[in-house]
């Protein structure tokens, strides 16, 4: 997914990026956990917890975070700014969670 290019996701960086000032794409911004406030097919679902974004580990690739149903999700990221590629997606999730469809649709666009 080319985050810089696509706008399926709308990312978060505290309270302060509320404004959602346009930043340019730097690998130290990568370094920040990242909440997901807005994705393309996102229900009116109330969540658990909003769903996260985070590297683990750049050097090895690792990238990964929660889903809207407080699940944890792990892939592998490839930053060659501005295109930013995750792949190789891998979640848990419950079907009696209000949000799976979300969950689901996320982890697609993660892809």
């Amino acid at each position: 997914m080319n985050l810089a290019a696509s706008g399926a996701c709308a990312f978060l960086l505290g309270s302060a990026a509320f404004a959602q000032e346009a930043v340019p794409l730097t690998e130290e911004l990568f370094t920040l956990p990242w909440v997901i406030a807005d994705f393309e097919g996102r229900s009116d679902v109330e969540y658990v917890t909003s769903p996260t974004f985070g590297i683990f580990e750049v050097a090895d690739r690792d990238v990964g975070g929660d889903t809207p149903c407080a699940h944890s999700w792990n892939g592998k990221i490839d930053l060659d700014l501005p295109a930013v590629t995750i792949s190789e997606v891998e979640a848990f999730h419950s079907d009696e969670c209000p949000a799976d469809r979300d969950t689901m649709t996320l982890l697609k666009l993660f892809e």
